[in-house]
């Protein structure tokens, strides 16, 4: 097994200007461009959430701007969300630019560095699922987060969540009853009753907002 450190960028999502806080998708269970799918439930975090969660700037480690105040995956094991913080105004000067530079949208996303500790070969249910793909990361280990200007992947469109898709939300929410019932009829009916009615039109705005921006040109997670 290679256990080199690799790279993966994801967008800010939300930027919180008063506490100098802002919360990034760090990885999902999607195919990504290179033919991998990380396997949600075997990434881990733990060690760097508690030993040592400072976030980096161009994968500099004397460039420490920042730290993760929290990770965590979501409850249906598709992506793992993480909220940092910039260090506090006027005790690191790089910090300061490089929260204006995010504030601005200069800078836009974040590179996630992590260890693979194990991979296997799609299975027949993960194949239908998600189509062909390379490899499934099974167990990794993240190691590192750092601020880019560039991203690695070139073909990478990133995109702060607060400035976009605001628009669209006001849009969709005047047609909250034929959200509601075209989920319900998606839903099973078991499902149905453990989620209010807030929290399935929650489920399918965001669905709409994802595909409103895939249709400009946007990657979002």
């Amino acid at each position: 097994m290679n256990k080199e450190i690799q790279y993966k960028n994801y967008a800010i999502k939300e930027v919180n200007e008063e506490k100098r806080e802002f919360t990034v998708v760090l990885t999902t269970n999607k195919v990504d461009r290179d033919g991998e799918r990380v396997h949600i439930p075997g990434f881990k975090f733990k060690d760097y959430l508690e030993k040592n969660p400072v976030i980096v700037l161009d994968h500099d480690t004397k460039e420490r701007v920042g730290k993760a105040l929290s990770i965590k995956p979501d409850s249906r094991a598709t992506k793992v969300i993480m909220t940092g913080k910039f260090a506090d105004k006027g005790t690191v000067p790089a910090a300061d630019i490089e929260w204006e530079r995010v504030k601005q949208g200069i800078t836009s996303a974040v590179s996630m560095g992590f260890m693979v500790l194990a991979t296997r070969r799609p299975t027949a249910k993960e194949i239908e699922k998600y189509g062909e793909y390379r490899t499934t990361l099974y167990e990794t280990n993240l190691v590192e987060i750092s601020f880019v200007g560039v991203p690695a992947n070139e073909d990478a469109r990133v995109i702060s969540h607060k400035n976009f898709s605001q628009k669209i939300e006001k849009d969709i929410e005047t047609k909250e009853k034929e959200l509601l019932d075209h989920i319900k009829k998606e839903l099973r009916y078991d499902y149905q009753k453990q989620i209010k009615e807030k929290e399935l039109i929650k489920i399918i705005k965001e669905e709409l907002i994802e595909k409103e921006l895939y249709k400009k040109g946007i990657v979002y997670y």
